[in-house]
């Protein structure tokens, strides 16, 4: 795990460069900040895949607004 997702809760941790350059999404618009917090090997890859009935319709819309949003960085 990258050291920026390490918390840097101790002034040890901050030493060793935990949670230097981690973006908390909560302090983000939307709550949400263009980051892949997953391993390398699983970066891109559909876990889920929601349809279109429901509620279902508005995450869709939302993963592919953030989509969009990673495709500007």
């Amino acid at each position: 795990m990258p050291a920026r997702y390490r918390p840097g809760s101790t002034a040890l941790d901050r030493a060793a460069g935990h949670g230097q350059g981690y973006k908390y999404p909560h302090d983000f618009e939307g709550h949400y900040v263009p980051e892949d917090y997953l391993p390398d090997a699983l970066v891109g890859e559909r876990i889920y895949e929601p349809s279109d009935a429901g509620f279902e319709a508005e995450l869709a819309a939302r993963r592919a607004a953030n989509d969009a949003k990673k495709r500007e960085r």
